[in-house]
């Protein structure tokens, strides 16, 4: 479509994390970088600004400046690490929570000559993460109408689509946009911006989009999916509202996406970001991988979300230990039977036994087999997660606390609203999950410190 009557000049910020703790582990804006992608192939003039961006030049000066409590953003190997930080004061609403409460990202005195110097849009696009970090967004976003005051602001991400009427009320975006916003935002654009943007459709089209990855200051690792949404309807995760179905791309599209931004960035490690990396068997990442080795690529590999045990097998094992696989996190949440059950049969903890014992055949050790295990779920009593964790260093992994958010929506919504101490109703404050939002007697914030503690033991114990 030729719209060189009107190159509208778009502004996509990714906001400030509000919150107790924040560590990234890879963390990407990858639906936003998406939608640029698709934004800037339909003739936009696209610009990104990250409220979290760790190689932004301006935060050494401000970590030397005195009377100034900022906390360097650390990084460590493989392209994750700390964010760089400041201590605030606590909203209002957990303000007797006796911990420190961060602005994570960039001083916003950054962020806003950021935007002065990206001059005046004729839109901007914000995104969302989770629905307890709220405040960074309205603050991006006030930060926004304070250098713009005439430009219209559109929010999109995960706290819009799962709290949409919040979001309206709170943020002060003048468009909230729930669900899978690509199916609505070049209408959108087009009614506010002019021109035929309305016909530019296809949300498919948009993901299967290689992101537009040049857009970052600094990348460390290329961000992957090979498929979206979830085939499981666990009680406890948002995936299915987020995006409905499950789609899988065809392998060679993966490759050549891999291929392409290895080189272009001469960046190392690849992180795998699907809900569900294994849903249907292993065979489909064994056929990638075999594509990667083809390759002659040099690459390191993550899945930091919980893959599916039932797709693991010997074949697998030795296929993801051959390609480079670094980081492993393995979706067990319990090793109670009847948890197991309860929770959609995934898996049962022979085929656990046997996905750990593959891996270790392959060579992987018990400190890179990292298994999750949920703790804090409504109901749930300490004695069982502690339970578990005793059984996962037995098989020979090592456990990793999950600790439960309530999520609106979700199967398991009404039971948090009910067993909570907290208005999780009306204050997403109350959904985070440092604040263990479904403790109960069974089921203490104490609990939860000596169950953190049994697994810190372990990770040293195990070096």
């Amino acid at each position: 479509m030729n719209l060189s009557f009107h190159r509208p000049r778009l502004l996509l910020v990714n906001p400030w994390i509000y919150d107790f703790a924040a560590y990234d582990l890879w963390s990407q804006p990858l639906g936003l970088l998406l939608i640029a992608a698709r934004l800037k192939a339909a003739g936009a003039e696209v610009s990104f600004l990250d409220c979290l961006d760790p190689a932004h030049p301006g935060l050494k000066g401000f970590m030397n400046q005195a009377g100034r409590r900022f906390e360097e953003a650390r990084r460590r190997s493989f392209g994750q690490g700390k964010f760089f930080s400041e201590i605030i004061e606590n909203p209002k609403a957990v303000s007797g929570i006796p911990r420190y409460y961060r602005r994570y990202g960039v001083p916003p005195e950054l962020f806003r000559d950021d935007l002065v110097r990206a001059g005046e849009p004729d839109l901007v696009l914000v995104t969302s993460g989770m629905t307890y970090w709220y405040p960074g967004v309205t603050a991006a976003i006030g930060a926004v109408k304070e250098v713009y005051p005439r430009v219209p602001v559109i929010l999109g991400g995960i706290y819009a689509t799962l709290l949409p009427e919040h979001a309206k009320q709170f943020s002060g975006a003048d468009q909230v946009l729930a669900g899978k916003a690509e199916e609505k935002l070049f209408k959108l654009l087009g009614e506010i911006v002019g021109g035929e943007w309305e016909a530019q459709t296809g949300a498919e089209e948009i993901w299967w989009s290689y992101p537009a990855l040049e857009l970052k200051r600094r990348l460390e690792s290329i961000p992957v999916l090979t498929s979206r949404g979830c085939p499981f309807r666990c009680g406890y995760c948002a995936s299915r509202i987020l995006f409905p179905g499950h789609f899988r791309r065809e392998v060679s599209e993966v490759l050549a996406e891999i291929q392409d931004a290895s080189r272009r960035f001469r960046v190392q490690d690849v992180v795998f970001f699907d809900d569900a990396l294994l849903a249907g068997g292993g065979d489909y990442l064994i056929g990638l991988l075999q594509g990667v080795s083809e390759l002659n690529l040099s690459l390191r590999f993550h899945s930091p979300n919980g893959i599916n045990i039932r797709g693991i097998n010997a074949t697998l094992a030795q296929g993801m230990k051959k390609a480079g696989f670094k980081t492993l996190r393995l979706s067990l949440e319990s090793g109670d039977p009847v948890f197991q059950e309860k929770t959609g049969r995934k898996v049962n903890n022979r085929e656990f036994e046997q996905a750990v014992k593959d891996l270790r055949d392959a060579g992987f050790t018990q400190d890179e087999i990292g298994v999750y295990i949920l703790a804090g779920l409504p109901r749930q009593e300490a004695r069982e997660v502690f339970e578990t964790i005793k059984y996962v260093k037995g098989a020979g992994a090592r456990p990793v606390i999950a600790e439960y958010s309530p999520i609106p929506g979700t199967e398991l919504w009404l039971e948090s609203v009910k067993v909570s101490p907290f208005d999780i109703s009306h204050e997403p404050l109350f959904h985070n999950n440092t604040l263990l939002p479904c403790r109960w007697d069974g089921f203490s914030y104490e609990d939860l410190a000596r169950l953190k503690l049994e697994t810190k033991r372990v990770e040293d114990l195990d070096g």
